[in-house]
Order: structure tokens, then C-alpha cells, then sequence
């Protein structure tokens, strides 16, 4: 929000509201709670997670082989949904 303090005729403050800018702070990740159990990722992440290979392995897999950039706790979450539903 954009606000500027003025003086009015009657030597009265008032604020102005110029300009309304509504933004997030940060930036979303929410491409990898939107990949499904069909993805092509899916077999690739099984082998990894069966040669117990670490959730930054896992990481980088990810991120060299989509367009999903997603963070370790997504990532995480992601597995655990994986083995939640038996795929993994």
C-alpha cells in the first residue's frame, strides 16, 4: 500500500491512500504437492527411496528431471505421502 500524509485547508492531517499493491513476500513451491502418484517421476523416486538414498538425493532427482522446483520439505512430505499410499 502506497499512503501519503497531507495537510488539509483547516490545518488537519490526513492520509491518502495513493496506491493499493497487494503481494505475497515469498515465493510458492507448490508444484510437487501437485505431482500425482502417475507421474514419471514416480519410478525414479521408488529406485531412490529403495537404495535408501537421502531426501537430498532425492532433492536433486527432482529438480534435474521436471520442472518442479520444490523445496527438502516438500520433498519429504511428498515421500511420506509415497509411502502412505504404498508405492513406496
Amino acid at each position: 500500500m502506497l499512503a501519503q500524509v497531507t495537510k488539509a485547508d483547516d490545518d488537519s492531517w490526513r492520509i491518502l491512500i495513493k496506491r493499493e499493491v497487494y503481494l505475497h513476500s515469498h515465493q510458492h513451491y507448490l508444484g510437487i504437492r501437485q505431482v500425482s502418484t502417475q507421474s514419471p517421476l514416480v519410478p525414479g523416486v521408488q529406485l531412490l527411496m529403495k537404495a535408501r538414498a537421502g531426501t537430498s538425493s532425492i532433492y536433486e532427482y527432482i529438480w534435474e528431471n521436471s520442472d518442479h522446483r520444490a523445496t527438502v520439505a516438500d520433498v519429504r512430505n511428498w515421500m511420506a505421502r509415497l509411502r502412505s499410499s504404498g508405492i513406496c
